[in-house]
């Protein structure tokens, strides 16, 4: 009797695991996005929303929250109630806020992990015209013999845009002088007028002005070059070993029951696969993540907090 009275409850713990991801949603879904409307963040959460909306007949919506370098909206999703139903697009910028920051601390051991990695990105290093460089070679050896003479744009410490130049100058022992900005746009506004000398931004914003001849590409920021500017070469041309690719993940409040994050990985996994959303990948210079578990996904995110954790204390911008 007690034998079959502990078959019969593993039996049904078996059941109920399942169940929890059969009934999800249960209620209205929030997908936060710590930027501003109109982003690549914000695209994707956007995306997510509508796929999960039309997949499961249920409300999804979009709640932008800007803060703290993204760090707001990724509190209230580390704090949110585990039950799967606030999500959280993240990009690289947040991990690296989590590690610089001091006053919101974020563990994506314990409250934030993954559903997916939805996308890479590629970075692009633009130069405002009238500076006389045309490639990172010529670049690092101005700013040697300027030091402190170029300005670059940054949206704040710990912002891609400045870990990007950071970086550079720590491999090439170099110095210049970062410009906070409220955003991209008026910083290459700043560009484009010559108060500041480079900006890194992401390839699909910067195109535009590239093809104009508004500024002058020095570099992508990925290892490779991107297969949509096949003609911009890779920083790590002139610069060997430089690699600052960045992504865009789908988080999830930790604690929440792996058969929810294992149904919305496989989701959204579905999602990206979808010709019309790889088309679009393609206007925006994304490039789809291969398939992974949100397991993989999270081994993933660590060692980035490992890699990343180990540069912001070499450069100076964590303990």
């Amino acid at each position: 009797m007690r034998r079959t009275l502990v078959t019969a409850l593993a039996l049904l713990g078996g059941c109920i695991v399942p169940a929890q991801a059969q009934s999800y949603p249960e209620k209205t879904v929030t997908i936060v996005v710590p930027a501003t409307a109109g982003g690549v963040t914000d695209f994707i959460g956007r995306l997510v929303s509508q796929h999960l909306a039309k997949k499961y007949g249920k409300s999804v919506i979009v709640e932008n929250r800007v803060g703290a370098g993204t760090l707001m909206g990724a509190n209230v999703v580390a704090k949110a109630s585990p039950d799967g139903h606030t999500l959280l697009v993240m990009p690289l910028g947040t991990l690296f806020n989590s590690i610089i920051s001091q006053t919101i601390p974020v563990s994506f051991e314990r409250d934030l992990v993954p559903v997916s990695v939805v996308a890479d990105q590629s970075l692009v290093l633009v130069v405002n015209v009238d500076l006389p460089v045309k490639d990172v070679k010529e670049l690092i050896s101005y700013a040697k013999k300027k030091p402190d003479e170029l300005s670059y744009g940054t949206v704040g410490p710990g912002s891609l845009p400045d870990i990007a130049v950071q970086l550079l100058m720590s491999m090439t022992d170099t110095k210049m002088v970062g410009i906070p900005y409220g955003g991209n746009t008026p910083a290459m506004t700043d560009l484009l007028s010559g108060r500041i000398h480079l900006l890194f931004l992401p390839l699909g914003s910067a195109l535009p002005h590239i093809e104009s001849g508004k500024v002058r590409p020095i570099g992508v920021s990925t290892p490779a070059r991107d297969i949509g500017a096949p003609d911009i070469p890779s920083i790590s041309e002139g610069l060997p070993g430089y690699s600052f690719p960045t992504w865009q993940a789908l988080m999830i409040t930790g604690g929440t029951p792996n058969d929810i994050i294992e149904k919305l990985n496989k989701d959204v996994t579905e999602m990206t696969a979808q010709p019309e959303v790889l088309a679009r990948f393609k206007q925006l210079h994304l490039t789809r993540r291969p398939p992974a578990s949100a397991a993989e996904d999270k081994a993933f995110i660590l060692s980035e907090v490992s890699k990343w954790g180990k540069v912001l204390r070499s450069i100076g911008l964590s303990k």
